[in-house]
């Protein structure tokens, strides 16, 4: 169905699938099954639009909580599912009383790049307004500056005050819950500050919106779309990684990119990888990446956590100096992300609130945290089996078997490198556990399991996944 130019048109869309889609986003998201299960697991789409979403929650206190504590996530996740950022409305009511005449309204305050668009590019220009995607929550302000971040932070700092583009693109890379989405929103910010029209877009937004445009083969658009944007002063793309493969996609990008570039204009991109192990991209666009500046975001050190810990604690007006020794050392112990560590103090916070502690000590922490850390010397080959098992969906027995199927050997390899990388078993021992390998096979299938989790997407998102099931002690 074709939109009129002055007619507001509401799409039918499945609130189902949203629901779930939202659901498993925050169960990925929020790092403590407390919080998530108190606020975010029985939350509901009860009505979405092209402009606005609306959503049900258990009871008050969880929408006061949501609304007070959680709607920059709750943004973020909207955002990431739908690929448009939407007016959303919290209720505890199943009935919504929603007024069309409102809707016009409500379009002006959304950046719409929308498939009825007849305008021609300079006037998406001046309706469009490119710095409202960025989440003034994540500043410079909030950002912890540790040893594992520091060229990152120079960059910024000689990009910022730099006259003319020193560095661009800008290639950030590091693993996930780093800091990479902070600090794109963060130099945003710092960009409006000065005057500058900043475009940001996740992969995943980008995906959607490019996808529908081709399926309906409205390419004038998908043209209006790249013209529009390249009238921004700085673009920045989230987890490049995220478009690997997908060709059509990247040719947009590409064309993009190109334009900033001859224009001498900055592009900043994060992703997962460097762009040498960068997988599914031509090799044009690498030469691109590497045409400008590559830095990565380092593995933080148990010293990097204890600063960002301490730095949190802070922010959330928890005084660290409450904290013995002991108690902060476990609160950091086998952490991989800065998200991490967001996601202990707020359980901590959680669970401070109303409260009066003098002193948090390990016994304390122990407590507010049982259930939740696991220990790794319960962990066992049959426990690793078992659930890698349960993510491919076939018997444990035919892991440990001698079936040549592609998704049994794939599920086996993958059990073999976990088994490897936790436990304290020799290559004999490994081979023995499944059907008698000798060493040198067990040797091949880690090799062979750590080049490709590094060029497959699908291979390291089932690695992350099963981690995750075992309990995070990669």
């Amino acid at each position: 169905m074709k939109k009129n130019d002055n007619e507001i048109f509401l799409e039918t869309i499945d609130n189902k699938n949203t629901t779930l889609l939202l659901v498993n986003y925050f169960e990925t998201s929020v790092d403590d099954q407390i919080i998530f299960n108190s606020f975010f697991r029985k939350i509901k789409v009860l009505f979405e639009s092209s402009v606005e979403i609306i959503l049900k929650v258990e009871n008050n206190f969880t929408k006061k909580e949501i609304e007070d504590k959680w709607m920059h996530l709750l943004e973020r996740a909207v955002f990431e599912v739908t690929g448009i950022k939407k007016i959303i409305s919290l209720t505890t009511s199943d009935e919504v009383n929603f007024q069309k005449q409102n809707e016009t309204e409500k379009v002006s305050k959304i950046e719409d790049y929308s498939s009825n668009s007849t305008q021609k590019a300079s006037e998406h220009k001046e309706n469009v307004k490119f710095n409202n995607i960025l989440t003034n929550k994540y500043n410079f302000g909030n950002f912890v500056l540790a040893n594992f971040n520091k060229n990152i932070i120079k960059a910024y700092e000689n990009i910022i005050e730099a006259e003319t583009i020193i560095y661009s693109p800008l290639f950030l890379y590091g693993s996930s819950g780093i800091g990479k989405t902070h600090f794109l929103h963060a130099i945003g910010n710092e960009f409006i500050k000065r005057k500058k029209t900043v475009y940001y877009i996740h992969s995943s937004a980008f995906t959607t919106l490019i996808t529908n445009w081709m399926i309906k083969k409205e390419n004038i658009d998908i043209n209006h779309f790249v013209e529009a944007v390249c009238y921004a002063d700085v673009l920045l793309f989230d987890e490049i990684q995220l478009l690997a493969n997908k060709t059509s996609t990247m040719s947009v990008l590409l064309q993009i990119v190109n334009n900033f570039i001859e224009n001498d204009k900055q592009i900043i991109i994060t992703s997962d990888k460097s762009p040498e192990v960068l997988g599914g991209f031509e090799e044009r666009f690498i030469t691109r990446f590497n045409s400008g500046l590559i830095l990565e975001f380092s593995k933080p050190t148990k010293e990097d956590f204890l600063k960002v810990l301490k730095y949190k604690l802070e922010f959330q007006n928890i005084n660290p100096e409450k904290f013995e020794k002991d108690a902060l050392d476990f609160l950091v112990y086998n952490k991989k992300s800065v998200r991490e560590i967001e996601g202990v103090v707020n359980r901590i916070k959680f669970f401070s609130e109303g409260e009066v502690i003098q002193i948090y000590s390990l016994e304390l922490i122990e407590r507010i945290f049982k259930g939740i850390v696991k220990n790794k010397e319960n962990l066992t080959h049959n426990k690793i089996i078992e659930e890698v098992a349960n993510y491919f969906q076939i018997n444990k027995e035919e892991i440990i078997g001698t079936s040549r199927k592609t998704e049994i050997v794939m599920a086996r390899d993958i059990s073999i490198w976990f088994v490897k990388n936790l436990l304290d078993l020799t290559l004999k021992s490994i081979g023995q556990i499944f059907g008698g390998k000798d060493h040198s096979t067990i040797i091949s299938v880690i090799n062979k399991i750590n080049v490709r989790k590094e060029k497959e997407p699908a291979i390291k998102y089932a690695i992350e996944k099963i981690n995750e099931k075992i309990g995070k002690f990669l």
